[in-house]
């Protein structure tokens, strides 16, 4: 058992984190040289952003798409695994179909290739995120001991959000690389990995019986792979999302509740939390009323610069005590960065 259990730390610490972190190169890779389409939609197919300046007709800001080439949008919203301008290359045209003022009108798309204002888009935005998770992963992986439970449930939940932020910074929304379909997969794996993390951090709330741990993987397993064989809902996956989040939320709260002494360390984790996403949501509601553009990207994406505060402060919470002299530079770290990104976000 023991020589078994050995084998796995080794995998999980020589190999686990580089897959992970070629995964991330991959998809980055992806992100910004497999789709140069020369506009941005959501998923309703509305255009949001239109990069190179063409001659009319041309595409406009708040054209629908309704067919690209031969692929009815309706088609590739509903397919995971369709994508657009398949074979295309630069310089080729593209005749792209789409409802404005009422009307239907043929657009010939000249296919662009990567421009500047694109690959700013796609800079300015969330994909760095989840290298800073990958980091907290391979720090945990690799720094802290023991190798118990806990570590692997730190090093799981980095590594599994490290790889949904990545497949879901854009490229999902294509289906480019199977990337929509990572994300969903991930998501899935992410419950229990999430509850279960949060049931033992920052002190366990008791002893689970081991039949509902295994129920709950394996359950959140069989959902990935029915979600990889698209047996499920299109949006199925948001549920599980919902369920991840609020559930942490909430087992948080009750460890404030149920033990006084943690509530220290939860304080500097919501803390960082409120003030990672209260800028983000204050700049959204924002710009319903006003335009917050820049440059042709979106200046909310300015927001994000507090973000990897957040599995920095997970992983120092729970190893702190380990950090003996050093943990006084990493609270002089902490605060530095802190107030770093609070100038940041106010002078945005």
């Amino acid at each position: 058992m023991n020589r078994r259990r050995n084998s796995s730390q080794l995998i999980i610490e020589n190999a686990i984190p580089w897959l992970v972190l070629a995964v991330l190169l991959t998809y980055t890779y992806a992100k910004f040289f497999m789709h140069p389409y020369g506009f941005r939609s959501d998923t309703s197919g509305n255009i949001l952003f239109v990069f190179p300046k063409e001659r009319e007709p041309t595409l406009e800001v708040g054209d629908r798409l309704i067919q690209v080439g031969e692929v009815r949008w309706q088609d590739f919203h509903d397919d995971l695994l369709k994508t657009l301008f398949e074979g295309n290359k630069p310089g080729d045209v593209i005749p792209i179909i789409v409802e404005r003022n009422g009307q239907t009108i043929t657009i010939p798309w000249t296919y662009p290739g990567l421009s500047k204002g694109e690959f700013f888009d796609q800079f300015f935005s969330e994909w760095w995120l989840a290298y800073f998770f990958w980091l907290a992963g391979a720090l945990t992986v690799l720094l802290v001991r023991p190798h118990d439970e806990r570590w692997l449930l730190f090093s799981a939940f980095n590594f599994l959000t490290a790889i949904w932020l990545i497949a879901g910074s854009g490229l999902s929304m294509f289906h480019i690389w199977y990337s929509a379909l990572v994300l969903r997969m991930v998501i899935w794996l992410c419950v229990p990995v999430y509850l279960h993390l949060h049931w033992v951090f920052p002190r366990p709330l008791g002893k689970l019986p081991p039949l509902l741990i295994g129920g709950l993987y394996i359950a959140a397993s069989m959902l990935a792979v029915a979600e990889g064989f698209r047996f499920l809902p299109y949006s199925s996956y948001l549920l599980g999302f919902i369920v991840a989040l609020a559930g942490s939320a909430a087992l948080l709260i009750a460890h404030a509740i149920r033990h006084p002494e943690t509530r220290r360390d939860l304080r500097i984790l919501f803390t960082v939390a409120l003030i990672s996403f209260l800028p983000a949501i204050v700049w959204g509601i924002a710009d319903i009323f006003v335009s917050l553009r820049i440059g042709g990207y979106d200046v909310l994406a300015a927001t994000l610069l507090s973000l990897p505060l957040i599995p920095l402060v997970y992983l120092y919470i729970a190893f702190r005590r380990q950090l003996g002299e050093f943990e006084l530079r990493a609270n002089r770290f902490m605060g530095i960065y802190f107030f770093v990104t609070l100038l940041g976000t106010a002078f945005v």
